[in-house]
């Protein structure tokens, strides 16, 4: 050793140097399994939509979509509607995260919430799990029809 005059062999510093190599990987496995568990959350972490911050706390909820009217747009979740004064362009925009669809130029609906579609007088119409009906303007209807929500 260093300053005592005694020299270690080969041996000795391979064992020494197997025994700082174990202790940190331990070490390090311990660490990952403690900090692991801290950052696991008790339930899944689901994608939200930034709008979901604008609606009232009673309000908050998944939402189904998105229908315009002037300036104000109507957000419709499985707790009821609420209305925002924004534009609707804002709004579909703060929908990142949700995987969804605009139906017409006034209208978006969230995948999840669409139960089936069916044509009307010529046209489509996505229905959704709330009972609600949204029209398809031919305009986005070849984006449903490549997402392979429309079925001709």
């Amino acid at each position: 050793m260093l300053g005592t005059g005694v020299n270690p062999g080969f041996w000795t510093m391979l064992f020494y140097a197997a025994l700082i190599c174990t202790t940190v990987a331990v070490l390090r496995l311990f660490l990952q399994e403690v900090l692991g568990r801290r950052d696991v959350p008790e339930q899944p972490v689901l994608m939200e939509a930034v709008l979901l911050k604008r609606l009232p706390a009673e309000a908050r909820s998944r939402i189904l979509r998105l229908s315009a009217a002037d300036h104000v747009v109507r957000v419709v979740t499985d707790k009821g509607e609420t209305e925002l004064r924004m534009r609707f362009s804002d709004a579909v925009n703060e929908m990142d995260g949700v995987e969804g669809y605009c139906t017409h130029r006034s209208h978006w609906v969230a995948v999840e919430a669409i139960s089936g579609t069916r044509r009307e007088a010529g046209r489509w119409v996505v229905e959704l799990c709330n009972g609600d009906e949204v029209p398809v303007s031919r305009k986005y209807q070849p984006d449903l029809e490549a997402a392979g929500l429309l079925k001709r």
